[in-house]
């Protein structure tokens, strides 16, 4: 029974989305019960990229996927988006 429970489960893209969706809504509730001298390593730069990269190998389920789509955020949010980045998307757009 927990066997066919396991396959049915794993193998649904409503189950694993629905799971995704619940991980990003309710993180933050999470991380409340986390102790204050354990939350300076959840601020680090390191520890949130590999929050989008697990994140995002949730979603894809393909290592490839979810390496370029973490890539693909940093760039976009850390350097596009970022105002006090060299390649701002407003500085390129000026000539």
């Amino acid at each position: 029974m927990l066997d066919y429970l396991n396959i049915l489960f794993s193998n649904s893209k409503l189950f694993n989305g629905l799971a995704s969706l619940a991980l990003q809504l309710g993180g933050r509730y999470v991380v409340a019960e986390i102790p204050q001298n354990v939350d300076t390593i959840f601020n680090g730069v390191l520890f949130r990229r590999i929050f989008v990269f697990f994140v995002s190998f949730l979603a894809f389920r393909d290592l490839k996927y979810a390496i370029l789509s973490t890539l693909l955020f940093i760039l976009i949010f850390n350097y596009l988006l970022n105002e006090k980045s060299f390649i701002y998307y407003k500085k390129l757009l000026k000539f």
